[in-house]
């Protein structure tokens, strides 16, 4: 079903949230799936769970122990999000991982990437350093090394992260969708078509496939109409 417009996906999520990981591997399986590489647009929206967050971000035991009342529960939640992960061949690394870390700068660097049209290798480089290898992506230095691998200047970005740039728009499309009711992340919205959570495979490919059926028939439409 051959269509010059590209399917939008909007993927609002946090780097933090192990399911917006999953999700996104599950919506990339979705979209090679359906042949849509190519045919599809991806936009990432932020959304921070913590925005109270401290800019140096706490340590996780620490941190997860307050939220979930004890260590020991935030060790069975980690124990479910890995057993899921195994299935769509995510090897979760939450041993590795020491601080809860504030997500401010990825997002920024996130949005400034997608003026390069890399904002989803950014995004996926970012997920995967932070649940696969344990680092601290709120450090600007290990932002800008992922960066760094995207094509993206290293210098460029360690400058962009130390200014104010960047901050007033990503707040701005957070608050946005804080108005928008969103309360949790992933949230993924395919033409007119809203995902809430890390659905099956077969979710996100009806959507694509529905949106793209869509597009076609719109399309045809008006080109009998001229």
């Amino acid at each position: 079903m051959p269509t010059s417009e590209k399917v939008i996906i909007k993927m609002v999520s946090d780097f933090v949230c192990p399911w917006c990981l999953i999700a996104d591997t599950r919506l990339n399986k979705a979209i090679a799936e359906t042949g849509a590489e190519g045919r599809v647009e991806r936009v990432w929206v932020p959304y921070e769970l913590n925005p109270h967050m401290p800019e140096e971000g706490i340590e996780r035991r620490e941190y997860r122990s307050a939220k979930f009342g004890s260590w020991e529960r935030s060790l069975e939640l980690d124990a479910q999000v890995k057993a899921v992960g195994e299935q769509d061949g995510i090897a979760f690394r939450h041993d590795l991982m020491q601080r809860a870390p504030n997500t401010r700068k990825a997002h920024r660097l996130t949005w400034i990437a997608a003026r390069q049209g890399k904002a989803s290798a950014v995004a996926e480089r970012i997920l995967e350093a932070y649940f696969l290898g344990g680092l601290d992506i709120g450090d600007a230095e290990i932002l800008a090394d992922l960066a760094e691998k995207s094509g993206i200047n290293k210098a460029r970005v360690m400058a962009f992260l130390a200014s104010g740039e960047g901050v007033e728009e990503v707040q701005a499309i957070e608050m946005e969708n804080v108005r928008r009711g969103v309360q949790s992340v992933p949230l993924t919205v395919i033409g007119d078509q809203i995902i809430s959570g890390a659905q099956h495979v077969q979710v996100f490919a009806d959507a694509i496939i529905k949106t793209l059926e869509q597009k076609e028939k719109a399309s045809s439409y008006y080109s009998s109409t001229n």
